[in-house]
C-alpha cells in the first residue's frame, strides 16, 4: 500500500535492528547499502574498516530514484537513513504528495547521544562511524526542524499505521457496486431501485468509474457529490490513473481516455477532481457481524497478516493475469477462514457468475459492452446478488 516510513535517528540509535525485529527488511531502502555500491569500506588511521562518506551525494540521488520507482508501483517502503536534514525530509514529503502516499516519521531522535555512541562502538568495524558523525547528527536534529504536517510516531507505535478492519455491523445493509465505466443511466436505475443512498446503509464502490461509457461527466458529478459521505467508500480502479494524471497536469493518458473521456470531463475543476481521487482507497476490509469482507478493485489470492505490505498496483490491478481469476478465487477460499469473504471487480474474461467460487464475488460484467452492472448486498441474512442490464450505447 502507499505508505512511507521514514526512520530518523543517529547511527547507533537502533534503526536497523528495529527493522529486522519488525520483519521489514524486504520493504526497506538502506542508505548505507546504497552508499556501499559507490564506495567500498575505507581504512581508518587505526587500520580498521569504516564506512566512507565521500559518496553521500550520489547515494542520496540513487535513493530518491529508487524510491520514486517504488512509489509509482504503490510499494510499502521504509527508509533506513539518518534523515537529519530538512531538505531530505521535504523531498520525501513532495514525493508522498505526488504519489498519494501516507508518510510517517519513525522518531529515533530521543535515544540519548551517549547510548548511540556506545552502540556505535560495538558495531562491526565496517559499520562503525566516527563519534563526530553521531554528534553532528544530534546537532542537526535540533537545528533542522521538520516541515509542517508531518506525522511523527515512536518506534513502539508502529501498530498505528497498519490497515485495520472497520466494524459496520450497525448498518442495516452493505452495498457493493461493481465497475461503472461511465454508464450513468444503469447506475442511476440501480440506485433508485435500491432506495438511493440511505443513511442507515453503507456503500462500497469498487472502482473503474470512467472510460468506455457515454456519460463519464454524470458519473463524475455523482462521485463528487458523495465523496465525503461517512457511509461511502470509493475504491481505486486502474482507469482512475488517467483522471489523476489529467487533474495533476501530467499529460499521460490512454488513447481511450484522451479521445472519449477527456472531452466529457474537461470542464470540471481540476482541484476538486484531485480532492476526489485523494479519497480513493486501495482496499477496504470490514466486519459485518461474524463476517469479514475484503474489497479491492483487482482481487487478491489471500489476506496476509498485514495488507499494507501488498503493493497498490496489485490491489488495483489484481494478482496474476486476467485468466487466473478462477485460480485466485479458489486460493482465497482455500487459504482463509470460513467467515472471510472477498469482493472485487476489474476482470471477468469468461463472464463467470457473480459467486462462481464460495466466499468470492466477481462484480465486473462488461457493463460497457452489453453486460450488466453488478450490485451485491450484505445484510443479516447473508449476501444477495443483483444485476442491472445496460441498454446504453457505449464506446
Amino acid at each position: 500500500m502507499r505508505k512511507l516510513l521514514v526512520l530518523r535517528g543517529a547511527p547507533g540509535a537502533g534503526k536497523t535492528t528495529w527493522i529486522k525485529e519488525k520483519k521489514l527488511v524486504p520493504y526497506t531502502l538502506s542508505f548505507d547499502n546504497i552508499r556501499m555500491l559507490y564506495q567500498s569500506p575505507i581504512q581508518t588511521i587505526y587500520g580498521k574498516e569504516s564506512i566512507g562518506q565521500r559518496a553521500n551525494t550520489q547515494a542520496y540521488e540513487t535513493l530518491f530514484k529508487i524510491l520514486e520507482e517504488r512509489m509509482k508501483n504503490g510499494e510499502f517502503t521504509v527508509i533506513d537513513c539518518v534523515n537529519s536534514k530538512r531538505e531530505h525530509i521535504s523531498t520525501y514529503q513532495e514525493l508522498a504528495i505526488k504519489y498519494r502516499y501516507k508518510m510517517y516519521i519513525i522518531d529515533f531522535t530521543t535515544v540519548p547521544v551517549a547510548v548511540a555512541k556506545t552502540r556505535n562502538i560495538h558495531r562491526t568495524s565496517r559499520k562503525r562511524v566516527p563519534d563526530s558523525v553521531v554528534e553532528n547528527a544530534y546537532l542537526e536534529f535540533k537545528s533542522e526542524k521538520l516541515p509542517e504536517k508531518i506525522v511523527t510516531i515512536r518506534p513502539d507505535e508502529l501498530d498505528k499505521i497498519y490497515e485495520k478492519s472497520v466494524d459496520l455491523s450497525n448498518y442495516k445493509k452493505i452495498h457493493h457496486i461493481g465497475d461503472i465505466h461511465g454508464c450513468y443511466n444503469v447506475l442511476k436505475k440501480a440506485l433508485v431501485e435500491n432506495g438511493n443512498l440511505r443513511e442507515d446503509e453503507f456503500y462500497i464502490f469498487l472502482g473503474d468509474y470512467t472510460d468506455k461509457g457515454p456519460r463519464n461527466d454524470k458519473v463524475m458529478e455523482f462521485l463528487l457529490s458523495i465523496k465525503n459521505n461517512p457511509n461511502v467508500v470509493l475504491c481505486e480502479g486502474n482507469h482512475e490513473r488517467w483522471i489523476w494524471n489529467w487533474s495533476s497536469g501530467t499529460e499521460d493518458y490512454s488513447d481511450e481516455f484522451e479521445k472519449s473521456t477527456l472531452p466529457q470531463i474537461k470542464g470540471f475543476n481540476k482541484k476538486k477532481v484531485r480532492k476526489l481521487y485523494q479519497t480513493l482507497r486501495e482496499c477496504y476490509l470490514y466486519q459485518y457481524h461474524e463476517k469479514m469482507v475484503l474489497n479491492t478493485h483487482g482481487g487478491l489470492a489471500t489476506i496476509p497478516e498485514y495488507l499494507d505490505y501488498i503493493s497498490g498496483y496489485q490491489m488495483i490491478h489484481g494478482v496474476g493475469l486476467y485468466i487466473d481469476l478462477p485460480c485466485i478465487a479458489r486460493t482465497f477460499a482455500d487459504t482463509t477462514p470460513d467467515n472471510y469473504y472477498e469482493v472485487f471487480g476489474h476482470r471477468n474474461p469468461g463472464r463467470l457468475p457473480m459467486n462462481s467460487e464460495k466466499r468470492v464475488f466477481f462484480l465486473e460484467n462488461s457493463v460497457d459492452s452489453g453486460g450488466s452492472l453488478r450490485w451485491l448486498i450484505l445484510d443479516e441474512k447473508g449476501f444477495h446478488e443483483k444485476e442491472y442490464n445496460n441498454t446504453e450505447v457505449c464506446g
